[in-house]
């Protein structure tokens, strides 16, 4: 009895035995843990991804104004006369701009320019000053040019011929006066006539490159054209009157300039 007992005993608990067992050398079932999620992107007011490169001071100077600068340029060049008689001359001058906006400047600038004339009363072979054209009574004249600016630089490249090295495209406009002091012909002279300074209005329009060719240094290159008006000259006659000479005088030209540029 007894020793059926434990028989029975025996044989039932085989099968328990042989499960623990098969499980335990199956090894725990990993779990299913989740996925962490990745972090979300940066979204407009609408709900929308943004997409843009990081925000950075490059990426933001590119185009907001970082900091306002200021410029100082000296220039030379050639006037170019369109029509009359007068001939190239030299031009000389000075501005000053600061930053208005991203990459508009505004300022004041003065330059001086000699003219010369090619035929004169005198190289004509005749007395008759009258038929002589308004030009032609000067022998030379300075003019002095008083201008507003307002520039825009446009960026073409940031590393032109070096690193960090921009070249840029400007263009320009300049409303301003111009004052020019003739000198008369000898014949005029002699004869007692005196033409009288010249006031005017001037509008000069430019386009030109611009080179930083070393830190806060650029190299300018620009051609231009200058506008005034009115297109009369007034003489005074040896009694002693003022009278608007016959016919029409241009004191625009055509401006080749370069120079340096000094930025902060």
């Amino acid at each position: 009895m007894r020793m059926s007992l434990l028989r029975a005993l025996v044989l039932a608990g085989v099968p328990l035995v042989l499960l623990v067992m098969c499980g335990c050398a199956t090894g725990p079932k990993p779990s299913d843990m989740p996925e962490s999620p990745a972090a979300p992107l940066p979204q407009d007011d609408f709900g929308e991804e943004l997409d843009s490169p990081p925000i950075t001071e490059e990426s933001i100077s590119e185009t907001m104004m970082m900091k306002r600068h200021a410029q100082v340029e000296v220039f030379g060049g050639v006037a170019v006369p369109v029509t009359g008689n007068f001939e190239l001359g030299p031009v000389f001058g000075i501005k000053g701009q600061i930053e208005a906006l991203k990459n508009v400047y505004w300022g004041i600038s003065f330059d001086w320019t000699e003219l010369t004339v090619g035929d004169q009363v005198s190289d004509l072979g005749t007395i008759d000053i009258e038929s002589a054209d308004p030009d032609q009574w000067f022998e030379r004249a300075d003019k002095y040019n008083f201008l507003l600016t307002l520039d825009y630089d446009i960026p073409l490249s940031k590393d032109f011929l070096g690193k960090n090295k921009p070249l840029d495209f400007r263009v320009g406009l300049a409303p301003g006066a111009t004052i020019i002091m003739g000198e008369e012909d000898s014949l005029i002279k002699s004869s007692g006539y005196q033409i009288e300074p010249f006031y005017g209005f001037l509008l000069r329009t430019g386009v030109s490159l611009r080179w930083e060719f070393v830190q806060h240094f650029l190299v300018t290159f620009g051609i231009g054209y200058d506008y005034v008006y009115p297109n009369t000259v007034e003489v005074q006659t040896p009694d002693g009157s003022t009278r608007a000479l016959s016919g029409d005088i241009d004191f625009g030209n055509l401006l080749f300039l370069g120079g340096i540029s000094a930025r902060f």
